[in-house]
């Protein structure tokens, strides 16, 4: 009875092995870049007047589809006086006009639908942004988040993309406003 339980036994280990081996292995999407780098420019706009540039690069990766993981680094830069001068200050010593900003995030994408060219996304970072005043002396840091509901375009390729998005802020940007929209343009690898 042993004998016939082990026959048994190692009949259907060798059937279940042979079977496995002829189920095709899966392929790899060519399409799924799992990093990606993004630049971006954006013209601070204010209620009415032009009042500096923003430039940033990131990094990202992505652990699955529709989870990115990244870094930031962006840079803005006062336009001159162009803040009308109705504007009260909660600091007057502390003008955005005499300052130039650094800030340094990491980032939480998420992405639905995922496998599509045209994607949603919600984006959470926390951040710190850092005031220098001219020409580069460290002035002081702050802590903030974001978040940023938006889309992403994708060329057919699925090598380029473009976010369209509007970023929430705890941060007062420069254009007086909680708010601002955005745009960046990245390169998957």
């Amino acid at each position: 009875m042993k004998t016939k339980i082990a026959v048994l036994s190692l009949a259907l280990a060798l059937i279940t092995l042979v079977s496995s081996a002829q189920i095709p292995e899966k392929q790899t999407d060519s399409s799924f870049k799992k990093n990606l780098i993004g630049i971006q420019y954006n013209p601070v706009w204010g209620p009415g007047y032009f009042n500096g540039n923003l430039y940033s690069a990131r990094y990202g990766y992505k652990f699955i589809r529709s989870l990115t993981v990244g870094a930031e680094l962006s840079w803005n830069f006062p336009n001159g006086s162009t803040y009308p001068n109705n504007i009260v200050w909660q600091d007057p010593d502390f003008i955005p006009d005499n300052y130039y900003g650094m800030s340094t995030n990491i980032f939480f994408r998420f992405s639905y639908p995922s496998d599509k060219r045209i994607q949603g996304f919600v984006e959470v970072s926390p951040y710190a942004h850092f005031y220098f005043e001219k020409p580069f002396n460290y002035h002081d840091v702050d802590f903030f988040i974001y978040v940023a509901p938006g889309v992403s375009l994708f060329s057919k390729n699925r090598k380029f993309s473009m976010d369209l998005y509007y970023k929430i802020s705890t941060q007062n940007f420069n254009n007086t406003r909680h708010g601002q929209l955005n745009y960046k343009l990245n390169f998957h690898f």
